[in-house]
């Protein structure tokens, strides 16, 4: 049995030759004393997405406890504090995102109008005004003579802004004065990279406890907009489904929370990626520029040939046999679709300008993306990912087609699950 060690720093810079090596030898179990089971073959991991008695890893275990309302009553700060943490700790469970048929569809189903392609549409202009908004302090920036980073100053921004509306806690106007105080913000940086390191390998304890921290200050921001909420907004409807007894308080608060930090951290990763793969190339870049229309193509193939997220994770609900492989129950098991969409049973020799799917090509047809799951589980806000990457890159190359990568360039964060720029360094090479 093969096996490979994601500790490997070459393995965290680069993946992708790792894959290459380890396909076609699905399941690799990799530290058989975790029970961990990694696929890496497109169609199995197509077939594993759908498979009913792979289920979600995270579901709540039944027992309540007490309320979030109970525990921020408590009058003494430090067991406020603590039991408030704990809550934290335990939301997961609540999480839609974590739940199973038919649970996660009567959740989902509360949370999902916004997310639906009308409304997702009706925002294009809202979200080009805050790409808008976001490259002028860019522009600043650049007047000085610096390289600029569009991680700090671009990627990460936009999807907390665009959220933050969605949910009604910021005002309509880019760049006015809303409740997406840099408070906020840093609660939702804070609480992203933290909760994406629990779902490593080699999660961090002191990162989740900052995590967890972060998210007891999103829900005591997000509460007080439950009880009155200030704007239209996805808060203002939940408070209804409240009211009516659809969901509990604690379901509302930890989903709300959910998608406060669910609706930034692959988003980022995507516009960064995007970026990182165009500037790079620079004759694709140019083509791209002078033809925005290929925008979404430039996007689709980021999510192919370089998704934010490597794998997913599913759980085995009983003892089965899958890929001729005998599994007990409760054993983890890793979909890597990073590796899924660069398999050559994926990518039939002359199919696309580019067949070599080692190649980045934005003009090849398409494949169904894995990036964003399937079956139940697929992501919630994967058109609205796609939208923001879409206007992201598209304003960003109507501003900027002489920009060039600056020294040092990017900078990836140490990472198994996530493929992460942490900087992203350029020089804008003026205005158009």
């Amino acid at each position: 049995m093969m096996t490979f060690d994601p500790a490997d720093p070459d393995f965290r810079r680069d993946p992708y030759p790792t894959y290459a090596r380890l396909r076609g030898r699905t399941p690799v179990i990799m530290r058989p004393e975790r029970g961990d089971v990694f696929v890496f073959g497109a169609t199995a991991v197509r077939e594993a997405l759908r498979d009913p008695r792979l289920v979600m890893d995270g579901a709540r275990d039944g027992r309540p406890g007490p309320s979030w309302d109970e525990m921020a009553a408590i009058p003494d700060p430090v067991r406020r504090h603590q039991g408030l943490l704990a809550k934290a700790q335990d939301f997961h469970g609540l999480w839609f995102a974590n739940l199973d048929s038919p649970e996660h569809e009567a959740v989902a189903r509360l949370f999902a109008p916004p997310f639906a392609a009308t409304p997702i549409g009706e925002m294009a202009e809202v979200i080009a005004q805050d790409v808008g908004y976001l490259l002028d302090e860019l522009d600043r920036q650049s007047d000085q003579g610096d390289a600029v980073d569009l991680m700090e100053g671009f990627a990460r921004r936009l999807p907390m802004r665009v959220i933050a509306r969605i949910l009604g806690l910021a005002g309509a106007v880019p760049g006015a004065a809303d409740d997406l105080t840099r408070q906020v913000e840093d609660w939702l940086w804070v609480s992203t990279r933290s909760m994406m390191a629990g779902l490593d390998l080699d999660a961090d304890a002191r990162r989740l406890t900052l995590g967890h921290f972060a998210v007891v200050g999103l829900v005591e921001h997000v509460r007080p907009h439950l009880d009155r909420p200030v704007r239209p907004g996805l808060i203002a409807t939940v408070a209804l489904h409240c009211a009516e007894g659809r969901v509990s308080r604690d379901e509302a608060l930890a989903n709300l929370s959910l998608l406060l930090f669910a609706g930034n951290e692959t988003t980022r990763q995507l516009i960064g990626a995007t970026l990182f793969h165009l500037l790079s190339r620079p004759e694709i870049m140019t083509a791209v520029a002078a033809d925005l229309s290929s925008v979404a193509g430039v996007v689709a193939e980021t999510l192919r040939f370089d998704p934010p997220v490597q794998y997913v994770v599913r759980r085995t609900r009983e003892s089965l046999s899958l890929w001729n492989v005998d599994l007990p129950a409760g054993v983890r098991v890793r979909l890597v679709v990073g590796s899924a969409g660069r398999d050559p049973e994926a990518w039939p020799s002359g199919v696309g300008s580019g067949p070599d799917p080692d190649i980045f090509d934005p003009w090849r047809p398409q494949p169904p993306s894995l990036a964003f799951g399937r079956g139940i589980h697929h992501c919630l806000g994967m058109r609205l990912a796609q939208a923001e990457a879409v206007i992201a890159v598209r304003e960003f190359l109507r501003r900027y087609p002489e920009a060039r990568l600056a020294d040092p360039g990017a900078v990836w964060r140490p990472s198994v699950r996530a493929r992460d720029l942490a900087h992203l360094f350029i020089s804008t090479g003026g205005r158009s």
